[in-house]
């Protein structure tokens, strides 16, 4: 059975991780999130952007969660 995931990110970054997470059977994408203030847009393609901070109230179960944010410098090739 696929785990529930929220993605904390709003950009096509974050949309192509949700669906490569999709493809490979592991998840169900429910949202994304990021902090109110820099929400844009109430959704990302088929996808809700929720704010981080409601995300407790709205998704009550256990989730996974995962960053589509860069953990640190990327250079060419990397």
């Amino acid at each position: 059975m696929k785990k529930d995931a929220v993605i904390f990110g709003n950009t096509e970054y974050s949309y192509m991780l949700a669906k490569y997470m999709e493809e490979l059977g592991e998840r169900r994408i429910l949202a994304f999130t990021v902090d109110a203030q820099y929400i844009t847009e109430a959704a990302l393609h088929e996808y809700p952007v929720v704010p981080f901070e409601e995300i407790e109230d709205r998704f009550y179960t256990e989730l996974s969660f995962g960053t589509a944010g860069m953990r640190g410098v990327l250079g060419a090739g990397t």
